[in-house]
């Protein structure tokens, strides 16, 4: 079965207004489709090598507990990374089963499906290409799906294998890169269920359109599921079903005098009927969200996940500011360090970054206001969680500490003060900002000319 064929049929013309789907937004949400879909492709292959090294490692232990299980391990194991693979750089390659439905994708490729036969040819070209990379990321996510679920299947079979050797530990590695594939194909998926404008503007043009509602039943991917019968909708379809009150005369007759398990009250019966049908449908439900959500063959990891490992970079970095004030002294008037960092994190409970900031004096008191450059400082810092919202913080800073007009007076490195800092950050949520409080101790403060406060306090936020 071909994922997304869908049959060609022309249906009266009620979609006049399509057109009003400019080829630009087309354009956009075909790239949006595209890029997640080579984003998909890469991770697999990625993953997919990294387990295949993991694999030959552990034969190569194995080899000195049992050479002959090794060697078939080493021959099947060719077969299954290149079939993984080869289906991951062959996104339109035919399905045979459906693993993966996700709702939203299904909704933009019947549209556009719709639209090609429907609508009005400005914009044909565009929704050719959508179609295209929907049924690729569609094909590609039941790539994955699969991929996923053999590499668990692999990892029970190395499971069992390296038990009976005695040598489970070395299966760790294995275990980690099939965890997070799994992760990664998961969020893949959550990003897709995570419908934007764009899509709801396409999907709201035709979504209320009769003639889109028939294409519908017959060619998403959905109906490919649960088939329907031809006449579904019309009165045809309801040609010798039953009232209800001829259902409840034919079980009075039946039941009423019956000494049966039922019961003699036709109504209970009704019931227990109805709760029958209500748990199947719920079997249904559960199915579809097996679909959506990836596949039931879970990795229950035996150790603590990173959940920074299946993102990227631009995912993993955090942009913050903070502000710090300093009370005026002999040197300095009144100045406040506003400050724009931006952090990586290491993992979930590690973050390094960088920082620039900037000291802007104030003036010498509420009588004697004046703005002014009273320096820049370049910072570093480092932050590990320890409990609950409580991190401890440290860094490293260079701060230019003397009023400057022109950006070459900067180039006096004599004039460049060392900091380093460490102390506790406290973060928190104010509304729905993260927000984070700094009580730092500056230990080498005491060396400084002009002299400075040991002790800074920092209010934060992250964007």
């Amino acid at each position: 079965m071909q994922v997304f064929a869908y049959t060609p049929v022309k249906y009266p013309s009620d979609t006049t207004y399509t057109g009003n789907i400019n080829n630009r937004s087309i354009s956009q949400l075909n790239k949006k489709y595209a890029q997640l879909n080579q984003q998909l492709t890469k991770r697999t292959q990625h993953y997919l090598q990294k387990a295949q090294r993991s694999e030959k490692k552990i034969c190569l232990k194995l080899l000195s507990k049992n050479s002959v299980i090794a060697q078939q391990l080493l021959h099947t194991s060719a077969d299954v990374y290149q079939k993984a693979l080869q289906k991951s750089k062959n996104p339109l390659q035919k399905i045979r089963r459906i693993t993966a439905y996700i709702p939203g994708l299904d909704s933009i490729h019947t549209a556009t499906g719709y639209l090609l036969q429907n609508g009005t040819m400005d914009n044909a070209s565009s929704l050719l290409n959508l179609n295209h990379t929907t049924n690729s990321l569609q094909n590609n996510l039941e790539a994955a799906t699969i991929t996923s679920q053999a590499l668990s299947q692999r990892m029970q079979l190395l499971n069992r294998l390296l038990t009976q050797a005695g040598i489970l530990k070395y299966l760790k590695n294995f275990q980690q890169q099939a965890f997070y594939y799994q992760q990664q194909v998961a969020g893949y998926k959550e990003m897709l269920h995570d419908e934007k404008q764009l899509e709801q503007k396409m999907l709201a043009i035709v979504r209320n359109l009769p003639a889109f509602q028939d294409f519908w039943q017959r060619n998403s991917l959905l109906a490919q599921l649960f088939p329907v019968t031809a006449n579904v909708g019309t009165t045809q379809a309801l040609a010798g079903l039953q009232s209800r009150n001829q259902v409840q005369q034919i079980l009075t007759q039946q039941l009423g005098g019956a000494g049966t398990g039922t019961g003699s009250n036709p109504q209970q019966f009704i019931q227990q009927q109805m709760q029958a049908a209500q748990n199947q449908l719920n079997t249904l439900k559960n199915k579809i969200n097996q679909l959506s959500g990836g596949n039931s063959e879970l990795i229950m990891p035996d150790f603590t996940p990173n959940q920074q490992k299946t993102k990227t970079i631009w995912q993993r970095l955090e942009y913050g500011m903070n502000i710090q004030s300093q009370k005026t002294n002999y040197y300095l008037p009144v100045t406040s360090d506003i400050a724009g960092t931006i952090g990586y994190k290491l993992n979930d409970k590690s973050t390094v970054g960088v920082g620039v900031a900037y000291k802007m004096g104030w003036g010498n008191g509420i009588n004697d206001v004046k703005i002014s450059n009273e320096g820049i400082g370049l910072r570093s810092f480092l932050d590990i969680k320890i409990k609950g919202s409580i991190w401890v913080t440290g860094g490293y800073e260079q701060n230019y500490q003397t009023a400057f007009n022109r950006i070459p007076q900067l180039r006096d490195y004599s004039a460049w003060q060392t900091s380093g800092l460490i102390g506790v950050t406290k973060k928190m949520k104010v509304g729905k900002k993260a927000s984070n409080i700094q009580l730092l101790w500056d230990f080498l403060s005491y060396r400084a000319i002009p002299a400075t406060q040991p002790l800074k306090f920092r209010i934060g936020y992250n964007f």
